[in-house]
C-alpha cells in the first residue's frame, strides 16, 4: 500500500508541478542529439502535495467517474477527433472503461473505497463478467484485467469464468496472418500494437 500511496504522491506532484509552473518545452532535438533540460524541470521536494491532498483529489475524481460515468459521452467523448460523433456513452465493455475499471481498482485497493468496489461489481455482474465482442482483438478484453484483479480479491470463479473461456479459445484457435500494422492485415484484430500489453 506504501508504493501505491507513493507512486500516487509521485503522479500527483507531477500533474501539480506541471499545473503550477509554467515551463518551456525544449525545442524538437535534431536527429541523434538528445538536448538539456533546463534545471527547472526537477521537481523540488517542498512543491510536493501533502498524501492527504492526494488522496482527497483522487477521491474527488472517482467520486465523479462513478456519478457520471452513465454520461460519460457528454465529458469523455472525443467528437473533435471524429471519434464519438453524438458524444454517445461507451459500451461499459469497451476498452476506454476498461483503462477507467483499472484505475479504480487501483484506487479500491489502495483506500478501501466501498462505493467504488461496488461500483466495479455492478459492471462485472450486470455484463455477466463477459469480455467485449471481437475474440482477437486487445481493445475488447479490457475489462477483464479488472475481472481477474476482483476475482484476486474474492476468489468467486465466476469473475473469471468468461476471460478464462476466451483465452483459452484463443489458444485452440491461433490466429495467423501478418502483424504487419497496414491496411490489409489482421494486425488490428490482433495484439499487434504496442498498447495492446496494457
Amino acid at each position: 500500500m506504501i508504493r501505491k500511496l507513493n507512486l500516487l504522491l509521485a503522479t500527483a506532484a507531477i500533474i501539480t508541478g506541471c499545473a503550477t509552473s509554467p515551463i518551456k518545452a525544449p525545442e524538437s532535438p535534431a536527429a541523434g542529439n538528445v538536448p538539456d533540460y533546463p534545471s527547472d524541470w526537477t521537481l523540488k521536494q517542498d512543491s510536493w502535495p501533502e498524501a492527504e491532498e492526494i488522496r482527497a483529489l483522487t477521491q474527488k475524481v472517482a467520486d465523479w467517474q462513478i456519478r457520471t460515468f452513465d454520461q460519460q459521452g457528454r465529458y469523455r467523448g472525443l467528437a473533435s477527433a471524429g471519434w464519438n460523433p453524438g458524444r454517445k456513452k461507451h459500451n461499459e465493455l469497451d476498452w476506454t472503461n476498461g483503462a477507467l475499471y483499472a484505475g479504480m481498482m487501483e484506487w479500491y485497493r489502495t483506500s478501501g473505497d466501498k462505493e467504488v468496489l461496488d461500483f466495479l461489481m455492478n459492471i462485472g455482474r450486470k455484463n455477466d463478467w463477459q469480455l467485449w465482442k471481437r475474440p482477437y482483438h486487445a481493445d475488447d478484453h479490457t475489462v477483464g484485467q479488472t475481472f481477474l484483479s476482483l476475482y484476486e480479491e474474492f476468489e468467486e470463479p465466476a469473475m473469471i469464468a468468461p476471460t478464462r473461456e476466451r483465452f483459452d479459445w484463443i489458444l485452440k484457435n491461433p490466429k495467423t496472418g501478418s502483424l504487419k500494422w497496414e491496411s490489409g492485415t489482421d494486425a488490428h484484430y490482433r495484439w499487434g500494437w504496442c498498447d495492446a500489453l496494457f
